[in-house]
């Protein structure tokens, strides 16, 4: 028991993918136009597990917003096996002159759902032993909705699901750059956003 939820928690600790002080500017911030699309990280060896995590963000027109990290069975992401995926969704806000003294434009995550997919049979195994998220019947290949549990230690990345965050971003010309830390390093308030950008892990426009 203690080893499915060490593994779970340490997957799903990989996935876990800021300030204006006038509430009236970031309550009117708008998307941004320019920011549609599906941008892709490259791929990040997770240690211990020796699994491969590729992180994708994706922005639509219409203001929504999709987190999600698939894990494959090489560290290098080489193959096509996904064993396992982990999703947000929700709306997001941008204002390219909403974050003052720092190195991007504010955005804002308006998060409200949050997905476990498995399709390993080991990893199936060890969630439901682990009642990983606070879900016990985790079936392979069908995805969970794990919104709103209260399990910060074996359920990380959701930990903030629902929850509104404030970061900084930037986009030049088909890659992306989020704040420092990604997305959990988010803040809650506008005020304590982070101000730099992880210039190390760019995500490309697909």
């Amino acid at each position: 028991m203690k080893k499915g939820m060490s593994v779970l928690a340490l997957v799903c600790g990989v996935f876990l993918f800021t300030g204006c002080d006038d509430d009236d500017v970031v309550n009117n911030i708008a998307n941004e136009p320019d920011l549609n699309g599906r941008y892709m990280a490259a791929c990040s060896d997770v240690p211990v597990i020796n699994v491969g995590s590729q992180d994708t963000l994706r922005f639509e027109a219409d203001s929504k917003f999709e987190s999600y990290a698939e894990l494959y069975s090489s560290d290098d992401c080489s193959d096509e096996d996904i064993v396992g995926t982990f999703r947000l969704e929700g709306e997001y806000r941008v204002d390219n002159d909403g974050a003052p003294d720092s190195e991007g434009g504010a955005i804002r995550l308006e998060l409200n759902a949050a997905f476990v997919r498995l399709d390993s049979d080991a990893l199936v195994t060890a969630a439901n032993t682990a009642n990983f998220c606070g879900y016990s019947n985790y079936e392979k290949g069908v995805e969970v909705e794990v919104s709103g549990s209260s399990d910060d230690f074996n359920c990380p990345f959701v930990k903030a699901v629902p929850d509104t965050l404030y970061g900084v971003y930037r986009e030049d010309d088909g890659t992306f750059y989020l704040n420092e830390g990604g997305l959990s390093n988010m803040a809650q308030s506008q005020e304590e956003r982070p101000s730099g950008l992880d210039m190390g892990k760019p995500y490309t426009k697909q």
